[in-house]
């Protein structure tokens, strides 16, 4: 058996699975929404049930923080990535007016 994993390398598939996280977030966000509101509005009396959803919106919250987290590194990661990129583009185009400079002399 082979181990293997997808690679996104494709950039509307990219654009469609943040799309799809983006879109089940906001409905777990509405669902908790919808039954905090109803328990509010229909009184409920359970001490029980209103600390299980208040739970479940922390532990939302939570996840929320630890994808901004994970998030907030990556990007960080990129930025160190792409200034030594940056730098090796610039050298490559050093590199290349010198070649023409010496070719037109």
């Amino acid at each position: 058996m082979v181990n293997s994993f997808y690679i996104i390398d494709d950039e509307k598939q990219r654009g469609r699975m943040t799309e799809e996280f983006y879109a089940a977030v906001k409905k777990e966000i509405a669902e908790y929404q919808e039954r905090a509101d109803y328990f509010i509005q229909s009184g409920c009396q359970s001490p029980a049930v209103m600390e299980r959803w208040a739970l479940k919106i922390q532990g939302l919250e939570e996840r929320k923080r630890h994808y901004e987290q994970v998030l907030r590194r990556e990007l960080d990661g990129l930025d160190d990535e792409f200034s030594t990129l940056k730098f090796l583009g610039q050298e490559l185009q050093t590199r290349a007016k010198n070649i023409r400079f010496q070719k037109a002399s």
